[in-house]
């Protein structure tokens, strides 16, 4: 299993891809001093602490679980989680 900041690596180097939520909405994102912004989300960002706490809860079953631990923006966060370029 990979750090976390092995993984943030691999989310800064598809920056720009298209990614997929679970209901197969498609999104990009960019990355900038240490913030996401997705491309079909709500328009504020999402830390790169948002995204180490949705790690750091493990491996769940869907968004919904990272939503119920606060974590912001769950179905984008999610999506790059489980993307296999990213895990």
């Amino acid at each position: 299993m990979c750090d976390f900041e092995e993984i943030w690596g691999k989310i800064v180097k598809h920056e720009g891809e298209v990614f997929y939520t679970v209901r197969k909405l498609p999104f990009t994102y960019k990355v900038g001093n240490d913030n996401i912004v997705f491309s079909n989300a709500p328009t504020f960002t999402h830390s790169k602490k948002n995204v180490k706490k949705a790690f750091e809860v493990g491996p769940v079953s869907g968004p919904g679980k990272l939503l119920e631990q606060g974590i912001t923006g769950p179905s984008y966060i999610y999506a790059l989680l489980t993307d296999l370029r990213i895990k």
